[in-house]
């Protein structure tokens, strides 16, 4: 638990599992208002994904 001067302001714990199959979901409602601009920015950035993993050296 993180405190502030008495007070809580989080708890520190694993992230949530999630899935891809989630966030899809999510998104789906604004499948239809998205521009352009911001479907060719999420193209650039898969681009940059890699199945290599650094730290795996």
């Amino acid at each position: 638990m993180i405190t502030r001067g008495g007070k809580r302001l989080a708890v520190l714990g694993p992230a949530p599992k999630a899935t891809g199959r989630a966030v899809k979901d999510a998104l789906l409602p604004y499948v239809d208002t998205l521009d352009d601009a911001f479907e060719g920015d999420v193209m650039a950035a898969r681009d940059l994904l890699t199945l290599d993993d650094p730290w795996n050296d």
